[in-house]
């Protein structure tokens, strides 16, 4: 039975480096403190283009064959496992280092594919959008990071445009963003969000193996990129471009990796 599951996991291409995202942000950020990692920028003399000469613990970001985002050209069509989300409901707990939003979430919801269960850790806001599909970049993206018990990473990314359409969760968790571009931590416990809501109906989407798009640039994670856009208005957008900036990381080669998309 353990073998079967195993197989089933490399057939889904889930398996993951045995090092968790959060063990990743500490040690950099234990590292940083103690003076032996820079910090790193999107832009200029620390930015994207250098992550991996700044220290040695960023050279996948440069010598890694699986970088991520990229830019999403399916090379097969296939029907891919669904999705099940078993989320809560949770306290809102942002975070912003300057570079990027993160919304820190609690054990206990998790994703899961067949047999196998993700927890969710936390949600990132990015903008514009890092993945492009055949060339189209959305105004914003919205990633869930997701791991389990061994390592193994999962992110479900969806792309944010703009339009008529309203997500009164987006909404509500753009009320209580900083007023400016400040850093720091709020915690909201009479706030409930659940990341539920921030998905569209149609859960199809693109599959590929690639990294984490900030340093480390820890790879082998599973990107589950929704096919289908959540539409909000532009201006709701702009609310979190407004706290960040541009916190995009280019595109990175695919390097014959395979892109799926589900049907």
């Amino acid at each position: 039975m353990r073998s079967t599951l195993l197989l089933l996991i490399l057939s889904l291409g889930l398996l993951a480096s045995p090092l968790l995202h959060s063990r990743d942000q500490a040690r950099a950020a234990r590292a940083t403190a103690a003076g032996e990692m820079p910090a790193w920028e999107y832009s200029g003399e620390h930015g994207a283009e250098h992550w991996g000469e700044l220290s040695p613990a960023y050279a996948e970001c440069t010598k890694g064959g699986e970088q991520s985002p990229v830019d999403l050209r399916p090379s097969r069509y296939s029907r891919l496992p669904a999705l099940r989300l078993r989320y809560r409901s949770a306290p809102l707990h942002l975070l912003n280092d300057g570079r990027a939003l993160r919304l820190s979430y609690p054990p206990g919801s998790q994703l899961a594919i067949e047999q196998s269960r993700f927890e969710l850790r936390e949600v990132t806001f990015h903008t514009p959008a890092e993945h492009t599909v055949e060339g189209r970049r959305a105004a914003m993206e919205i990633q869930l990071l997701h791991v389990d018990g061994a390592g193994q990473r999962v992110v479900v990314a969806i792309s944010v445009v703009a339009g008529t359409r309203r997500n009164a969760m987006l909404e509500r968790i753009a009320d209580y963003l900083p007023d400016a571009a400040r850093t720091g931590e709020w915690r909201y416990r009479h706030v409930g969000i659940n990341p539920t809501f921030l998905l569209p109906s149609d859960r199809r989407y693109y599959r590929y193996i690639g990294s984490l798009t900030q340093p480390p640039c820890s790879e082998q994670v599973s990107w589950l990129v929704l096919q289908q856009p959540l539409e909000v208005s532009a201006g709701l957008i702009e609310r979190f471009h407004r706290l960040t900036g541009d916190s995009n990381r280019p595109l990175q080669p695919l390097a014959g990796r395979e892109v799926t998309a589900g049907r």
